[in-house]
């Protein structure tokens, strides 16, 4: 796949099991996805790097060695995750293909099948996911710098994944890296609860109040180095603006 098939997803997390050697499925993933490769050998570890990777995409085969793959993706779908799923079984039961789905997979792929058909399966599954978070979320005001982004005080490197405000290194989850990111990409702009929670999390989620933790996080970490960066629009959502006068 070309890179500019991708979009945004430019990391995977693969739940390799005992199918198949770590590192010869992350060769596999670049050359194939184009996608950079996260991997995992248990349930637990899948659950692990699917908070701490921050991944476009999961690829995991349903047979872990300590568990479902299928109990992952719920939990995960339990605790507001999004990411899309593909799981790949050797299972051809179709109860199972239901729990599946049921659980929150996106795709449900029996093997050994095509290699061709399983490439052109998640490369849907990318475009899908690109072309809704595309339609979600309005034009930025202007391209970022290639240095960052800086809006007023607060100052955004991509490269680094890195935070500063007066100079002043803040520190980010990869959740409140993301919400920050994409506020900072459309500075001035009223964005709807809606607006956000499909940039940020995912058109699918539901979880509406995320976005106000998230915004309380930000404010916590931002607000004692400067005036408030982030406004509430009653009724609408929130403006992000470190410029504006209180």
């Amino acid at each position: 796949m070309h890179s500019s098939d991708n979009g945004r997803f430019r990391r995977a997390l693969l739940g390799c099991g005992d199918s198949i050697p770590a590192e010869r499925a992350a060769t596999l993933c670049k050359e194939i996805l184009g996608l950079d490769a996260v991997t995992a050998v248990t349930a637990a570890e899948l659950v692990e790097r699917a908070a701490d990777a921050a991944p476009d995409l999961v690829i995991s085969v349903t047979e872990l060695p300590d568990g479902s793959a299928i109990d992952v993706v719920r939990e995960l779908r339990g605790g507001g995750d999004t990411v899309p799923v593909v799981l790949l079984t050797r299972h051809t039961e179709s109860n199972r293909r239901v729990a599946a789905f049921a659980a929150g997979a996106d795709d449900y792929i029996v093997v050994p099948a095509d290699a061709t058909e399983i490439q052109m399966r998640i490369r849907a599954l990318i475009r899908r996911c690109v072309w809704e978070r595309e339609a979600a979320v309005p034009k930025a005001e202007e391209p970022p710098e290639a240095g960052g982004v800086h809006v007023g005080d607060i100052a955004l490197v991509a490269e680094t994944r890195t935070v500063t405000r007066n100079g002043t290194a803040v520190e980010m989850t990869p959740t409140e890296y993301g919400l920050l990111e994409f506020l900072m990409a459309h500075p001035r702009q009223v964005l709807s609860r809606q607006q956000i929670l499909a940039a940020v999390w995912g058109p699918h989620h539901q979880g509406r109040d995320a976005v106000d933790t998230y915004i309380r996080y930000l404010r916590r970490k931002l607000d004692p180095l400067g005036p408030a960066a982030i406004h509430t629009k009653r009724g609408y959502g929130y403006v992000f603006d470190p410029e504006r006068e209180a």
